[in-house]
């Protein structure tokens, strides 16, 4: 345990007797123990305080933003620093940015823009930490029409293991322009990105009807698996503006009936209704609609673009992607019925879900930059199982199901190398899923010159 900080401002040393869910507030409690210290530190000379004192008792620092990044380890030796204090946002309409905290989360960002007529990329829940969000390149609603996350960044600032104070944008030169590179995708360990300063779009542009965007869901009973899966596989060189995604859930408690397997088909459409039922017209066909115990088209305000996905804490809750360029309809079945088998199996395990999502990446690929550190740009099929569960003995069978979950959605795409994202790896990610293997050289140069004791945690010493 670190000895009492002298820091004028709140610094905890958790209490060996609190429950840990007490001590932290995490998304998942997977791959984490107390800290030896929590600190909340209010300003960048705080910040410089605590590097200082990091240093001094061999502690290795977890920046937290949003607080859900499963697959970081925190242990007796992580100092954790959180940036909930560094929460502003100002959007510069003239240069059409926006500037937010290392802090702040989606949810604001979203809200404040939308209030005044803008948007931005940002992740698909309100509770995820914007700085996380662009350090790791995330998806997002808008990759059709804007790109990566990385094709968004303007500039970071960002405080250095030695306490130094770097504004980086693409002008940067030298050491400081390959840090704001490795930043934008890979930009995990390297100091503290205490803002980040991102594009914004005009509301107007979507050409949305009362800036609402319009969802049309399908419900589908279990045995009708094999329709839904056709159906979104049948959806090719989607529209820029859309996302089709089918979700596979145990319906919760309070929902008849309870525990009843569902398959939700639904896309995601900014424009007009009109517009989206054109683009969507499969959704629409009568055989498939006459399948489907529930069938609606819904518009819904865009500062609610993010309600459906609730904001929780606790449990332990593990995301597995696998980020290809096909899928068949067969292969979606097989994972459904796999996901079936396992939550039916472990009780305690029934809230894991499963999510397949398709999206343009034509504009994706176009905007592509030599030397950039990511792999997904071509990959327009996302597949998602994320694993919750409240009892530790079922971790090695939920590891063993995503591992199966990988492998046959897969073996139905069969082109390139194996490919997932930063943000969502796990501990045991072989590093070579995320990126080319000449990339690493380079992560790990500059991982060496900006961060050589290595006092800031990163994943880039792994296996290739």
């Amino acid at each position: 345990m670190a000895p009492n900080p002298p820091f004028p401002f709140p610094a905890v040393l958790p209490n060996p007797d609190v429950p840990i869910e007490e001590t932290l507030s995490r998304w998942s409690y997977s791959n984490v123990s107390k800290p030896a210290l929590h600190v909340v530190p209010e300003n960048e000379g705080h910040i410089i305080q605590v590097l200082e004192y990091a240093h001094s008792h061999h502690l290795t620092i977890v920046v937290a933003g949003g607080g859900n990044a499963a697959f970081v380890p925190i242990t007796k030796d992580t100092l954790y620093l959180s940036l909930e204090k560094f929460d502003g946002i100002e959007l510069d309409e003239g240069r059409q940015t926006v500037t937010f905290g290392g802090g702040v989360r989606a949810g604001s960002v979203l809200r404040y823009l939308a209030e005044r007529g803008f948007y931005t990329v940002l992740p698909s829940s309100n509770a995820v930490g914007m700085a996380g969000f662009v350090l790791g390149g995330g998806g997002h609603h808008f990759i059709g029409l804007h790109g990566l996350t990385v094709d968004n960044v303007v500039s970071f600032r960002v405080i250095t293991t030695d306490g130094r104070v770097f504004d980086l944008d693409r002008a940067s030169v030298g050491e400081e322009g390959s840090l704001f590179k490795v930043l934008n995708g890979a930009g995990l360990g390297y100091g503290v990105v205490v803002s980040i300063t991102m594009k914004v779009y005009p509301l107007s542009g979507l050409r949305m009807e009362n800036n609402q965007f319009v969802i049309r869901r399908l419900i589908f009973p279990a045995e009708e698996i094999g329709a839904a899966a056709e159906a979104l596989v049948s959806f090719q060189h989607l529209d820029p503006k859309l996302i089709v995604a089918l979700a596979c859930v145990n319906a919760p408690p309070g929902t008849p009936p309870s525990g009843t397997p569902l398959v939700v088909l639904e896309s995601t459409y900014f424009g007009s209704e009109q517009e989206a039922e054109r683009k969507t017209a499969i959704l629409f066909e009568q055989p498939l609609v006459e399948k489907a115990s529930m069938a609606m088209t819904v518009s819904e305000p865009f500062v609610k673009l993010n309600d459906a996905t609730p904001n929780t804490t606790g449990d332990y809750r593990d995301i597995h992607v696998a980020a290809l360029q096909e899928i068949s309809n067969s292969a979606i079945e097989e994972a459904f019925h796999l996901w079936q088998t396992f939550t039916s199996d472990n009780k305690d395990a029934n809230r894991t879900m499963l999510a397949f999502s398709r999206f343009d990446t034509s504009f994706s690929e176009k905007v592509k930059q030599p030397g950039e550190f990511i792999g997904t740009r071509d990959r327009g099929t996302a597949c998602i199982a994320m694993t919750c569960f409240s009892k530790p003995e079922v971790r090695d069978k939920a590891e063993d199901f995503a591992v199966a979950f990988k492998d046959v959605v897969r073996r139905s795409d069969g082109k390139g190398e194996p490919r997932t994202v930063l943000n969502n790896m796990r501990p045991h990610t072989r590093l070579g899923e995320i990126f080319e293997q000449e990339a690493f050289v380079e992560i790990r140069r500059v991982k060496s010159r900006w961060d050589e004791g290595g006092m800031f945690w990163c994943p880039w010493f792994g296996d290739i």
